[in-house]
C-alpha cells in the first residue's frame, strides 16, 4: 500500500515543498524609512555644528587678540564677517598673526593676496555673511593666540585692498571651507535621506493594503457555529452549511421523510 501520494497536491498553498520566503513586511519597510529620516535629522545637526558657519567661534574685530586651545593638531580657517563680504571684492586689509603659548609650531597662510578680487569660502547664511581670509595650521595640540588687527588706513593701497574698521572674526575647521559647508552638503546630508525616508514610508503604506488574517490573530479562527472542511479534503469539497441537517438531502435512501414518503433507489421521491 502506498501511504502517500506520488504527486504533490497543487491545490494546497504549501504543496511541493516549503513556502517561498516572503519579502520585507510593511513594518520593516516603515522602520527603514524612519531610520533614513533620523539620519537626515542627525546630518542636519552635524552640518550645523561642524560644517556650517553656525558652528564657528566668533569674536568682534575690536578684540584684536583671542586665545584658543586645541586638543588635536589641524588646520583652522579664519573668516572675516561683514555685510557684503560674500561678493567678489578686493581682500580686506587685515594684519593676521598667530603665536604659540607652548612648544607647538603654528603657521599662518593668507588666502587672498592683495590686488586679487574674489570671494574665497564666501557664505551668506542665516544672518552670517563672510569670506575666508587666512589659514592657521597647528602641528601639535596646545594653546595659541590669534592676533587680527585692521591695517591702518594710511598704509593701505586702495587699489589692492579694502580699508576695514569693524566686523567679526570667525574661526572654523578646515572642512568648513569645502563644498560640504555649502547647500550641496545640505542636500547630501539632509535632503536626500529625508526625501528617501518619506518615499520609503509611502511605499510601506502602499504595501500594507487591507488588513489580512495574518495581521489579525482572531480573523482566521472559526466561529462557534462554523464548520470548515479538513485540510485533507479535496479542493472541490464544499463545507457543511450551518444549521440543522437538510431532511430532503441528508436522509438515507429508503428512510421515511417528515411527510411519510419514502426515497426510492433512484433518489427521486415517491409521489
Amino acid at each position: 500500500m502506498i501511504s502517500a501520494p506520488l504527486v504533490a497536491d497543487l491545490s494546497r498553498p504549501d504543496a511541493g515543498g516549503a513556502r517561498r520566503a516572503k519579502g520585507l513586511s510593511p513594518r520593516s519597510i516603515a522602520l527603514i524609512g524612519i531610520a533614513l529620516i533620523a539620519c537626515g535629522v542627525i546630518g542636519l545637526a552635524a552640518w550645523g555644528i561642524f560644517l556650517s558657519p553656525l558652528g564657528f567661534t566668533r569674536y568682534p574685530l575690536s578684540d584684536r587678540d583671542r586665545t584658543f586651545t586645541i586638543r588635536r593638531p589641524g588646520t583652522y580657517v579664519v573668516y572675516f564677517e561683514f555685510p557684503g563680504e560674500s561678493r567678489t571684492l578686493l581682500p580686506p586689509a587685515l594684519d593676521i598673526g598667530a603665536a604659540a603659548l607652548s612648544s607647538q609650531k603654528v603657521d599662518v597662510t593668507i588666502i587672498s593676496p592683495p590686488g586679487h578680487k574674489g570671494a574665497p569660502g564666501a557664505y551668506d547664511l542665516w544672518g552670517h555673511e563672510g569670506r575666508a581670509v587666512a589659514l592657521i595650521t597647528s602641528h601639535e595640540a596646545g594653546t595659541f593666540v590669534v592676533s587680527i588687527t585692521p591695517t591702518p588706513a594710511t598704509e593701505v593701497d586702495t587699489n589692492s585692498q579694502r580699508i576695514v574698521t569693524q566686523g567679526t572674526i570667525a574661526l572654523g575647521r578646515e572642512w568648513s571651507a569645502s563644498w560640504l559647508a555649502s547647500w550641496g552638503g545640505v542636500t547630501l546630508l539632509v535632503v536626500v535621506p529625508i526625501v528617501a525616508g518619506v518615499a520609503v514610508l509611502v511605499l510601506a503604506w502602499q504595501r500594507r493594503g487591507p488588513r489580512s488574517a495574518d495581521d489579525d490573530p482572531g480573523a482566521g479562527a472559526p466561529g462557534p457555529h462554523e464548520v470548515r472542511p479538513s485540510s485533507d479534503a479535496p479542493p472541490w469539497a464544499e463545507p457543511v452549511a450551518d444549521g440543522p441537517p437538510d431532511a430532503w438531502s441528508d436522509a438515507p435512501v429508503g428512510a421515511p421523510d417528515r411527510f411519510g414518503n419514502h426515497e426510492v433507489s433512484t433518489g427521486e421521491s415517491r409521489q
